[in-house]
C-alpha cells in the first residue's frame, strides 16, 4: 500500500487546521501523519507548532529536540527552540498567539498594498528573540513617530519617519485609538 497520497492528504489537513488556528485538530492529523512516516520531519515540526499552541510546552521542546536528532541543522526547530529558551530565561512563560485565524496573506506580498519595512533603533537582540511570523504588536504614537511593541508592551523598535507620518494621518482620519494592536 502507497501510504504517499494518503500522507499528502493527512499533511494538507494538518496545515489547514494550523492556519484556521485549530490547534488540537492539527495536533491530531501530525500524530496520523506519524504514525504512517515516524520520522517525517515537517510533521514533527507542526505537531511541536500546535504543541507550542497549546501551551504544551514540554512536548513541544521534546518534539523538536527529536526534529534535531534527525535534521541537526533544522532552522524551524532551531528557531523556535531559541525562542522558547528565550522566554525561560527572561523568568516568562511562553505566551502562545491569541486563537485567530491567520490568514495565508499574512506571509504574501502584493504590489502597492503591502510593504515591508525595516524597524530603526531597535531593540537589544534578547527581546528580538521573542519575536514571531505573526505575532501580534502594538503601535503607539509619540510625537512624531510610531513605537512598536511586542504584546508584552516591551519596546520593540520605532518606524521610519515616512511610514509614521502616514499611518498617524490615516489613524487620525479614521478616529483609531493611539495604541492599536496590530
Amino acid at each position: 500500500m502507497d501510504i504517499a497520497p494518503q500522507s499528502s492528504n493527512f499533511c494538507q489537513q494538518a496545515i489547514e487546521a494550523a492556519l484556521d488556528s485549530k490547534w488540537e485538530e492539527a495536533l491530531k492529523i501530525n500524530k496520523k501523519i506519524l504514525k504512517l512516516d515516524p520520522q517525517n520531519v515537517d510533521a514533527l515540526n507542526r505537531q511541536a507548532k500546535a504543541c507550542m499552541e497549546l501551551g504544551k510546552c514540554s512536548s513541544a521542546k521534546r518534539t523538536y529536540s527529536e526534529v534535531l536528532k534527525l535534521d541537526p541543522y533544522n532552522p524551524i526547530a532551531l528557531k523556535n527552540l531559541k525562542i522558547m529558551k528565550s522566554f525561560r530565561s527572561n523568568g516568562q512563560s511562553f505566551i502562545a498567539c491569541s486563537p485567530t485565524k491567520l490568514s495565508p496573506s499574512l506571509f504574501l506580498q502584493e504590489p502597492g498594498k503591502t510593504k515591508i519595512v525595516s524597524l530603526l533603533k531597535v531593540a537589544e537582540p534578547q527581546k528580538l528573540s521573542h519575536v514571531f511570523c505573526g505575532m501580534k504588536v502594538g503601535m503607539a504614537i509619540k510625537n512624531r513617530r510610531i513605537t512598536v511593541t511586542d504584546p508584552l508592551g516591551n519596546y520593540l523598535g520605532v518606524l521610519p519617519d515616512d511610514i509614521s507620518h502616514q499611518l498617524k494621518k490615516y489613524s487620525e482620519a479614521k478616529g483609531l485609538k493611539t495604541n492599536p494592536h496590530f
